[in-house]
Parts: structure tokens; C-alpha cells; sequence
């Protein structure tokens, strides 16, 4: 079994990964679904686990603000922020139907 930790990505491309744990914000739902998604490649059981605080959110906030880039991409960028604190918050809805209903699926 491998236990895969996510801090900014992560490298691992093995199928049978059954424990994601992030320890951070992800920036987007986009990360945090490709990141999640290495845990259940060959079908079986997996469990991803994301502990998080506001401070993450505030950190991330300020890089986005403080970087390089015309402000209509960083308005983009902290949707996205905004997206993926909701589907921390959410304590009523499934998950993967959160993020699946974000993709369209």
C-alpha cells in the first residue's frame, strides 16, 4: 500500500496509492482532483484526507494578489481559491459529486 502526502504536488505514478493526505489548501478544485485522483486508479477502495486552515486561504490570497499577471487572470485565480474553501466548508454535500458537478459530470 502506499501512502501518498500532498504539500504543492506530487510525483507519484503508481496505481495502487489508497491514502491521499493533504496538509494544505490546494490552489484549484482542478489540483485537488488530479491530486486526489491518483488514489483510486485501479478501481479499489481509496481515502483522501485534507486538513487545512484560514491561514492557508490568507496565504495563497496574498500570493495571487502580490504576484506578476494582468488583474482579469488573478480575479480568476481567487475564484478559484474561493471554489475550493466552499468545498472545504461543505459539510452537506458528497464530495465527489461536488467536484464532479464542477467538471460538468
Amino acid at each position: 500500500m502506499i501512502v501518498a502526502t500532498v504539500a504543492f504536488g506530487m510525483g507519484i505514478d503508481n496505481a495502487d496509492v489508497r491514502f491521499v493526505m493533504h496538509h494544505a489548501l490546494p490552489h484549484s478544485l482542478e489540483g485537488y482532483y488530479q491530486e486526489t485522483g491518483r488514489a483510486w486508479r485501479d478501481g479499489l477502495e481509496s481515502h483522501c484526507v485534507l486538513y487545512y486552515n484560514f491561514a492557508d486561504k490568507a496565504r495563497i490570497n496574498a500570493l495571487i494578489v502580490k504576484g506578476e499577471g494582468m488583474w482579469e487572470k488573478k480575479e480568476n485565480q481567487l475564484g478559484k481559491l474561493r471554489q475550493v474553501v466552499q468545498y472545504c466548508e461543505n459539510k452537506y454535500d458528497c464530495r465527489r459529486h461536488l467536484v464532479l458537478q464542477y467538471f460538468g459530470e
